[in-house]
């Protein structure tokens, strides 16, 4: 069997608990520096992630893809553990509510530095996941 083929183990994790399990054969996902793939066999790290899609797809063929942001990412003994922030399955993603998460992240107070950062990555998170609501939904913004 080849490299590309072989299985390893993921583990998704969220503060409400798992949100998902797999045996994948690939995984991209959204690291806060870009996208990183992770195949069988790869050298451990650790990544803090970014929000974005992360997509795995299974030894069938089968693929699945969330929306994750925030948290880390570990690679190490043949597996890979995702501490999540949030994730949630793309198909349920709503693209009403994507939009009223990114209201309220730009109606955040931005009085201070930190308080402009945590803006500026909730105003981030929520593009991103407006964006891969619309695009699961085949929605445009309106005019």
């Amino acid at each position: 069997m080849s490299q590309y083929k072989r299985k390893f183990d993921v583990e998704i994790l969220t503060p409400q608990g798992a949100a998902a399990s797999a045996q994948a054969v690939s995984l991209v996902l959204p690291a806060a520096d870009g996208q990183l793939g992770v195949l069988a066999d790869r050298a451990p790290l650790m990544a803090l992630l970014g929000a974005g899609a992360l997509r795995l797809e299974r030894a069938d063929g089968s693929a699945q893809a969330y929306f994750v942001a925030g948290g880390f990412a570990r690679v190490l003994d043949g597996a890979v553990t995702i501490l999540a922030e949030q994730c949630v399955p793309l198909e349920s993603l709503s693209p009403a509510q994507a939009q009223r998460e990114l209201d309220e992240a730009n109606g955040m107070p931005a009085d201070d530095a930190e308080a402009g950062r945590r803006r500026r990555s909730a105003v981030e998170a929520a593009k991103k996941k407006l964006s891969l609501a619309r695009q699961a939904h085949k929605t445009q913004p309106a005019d």
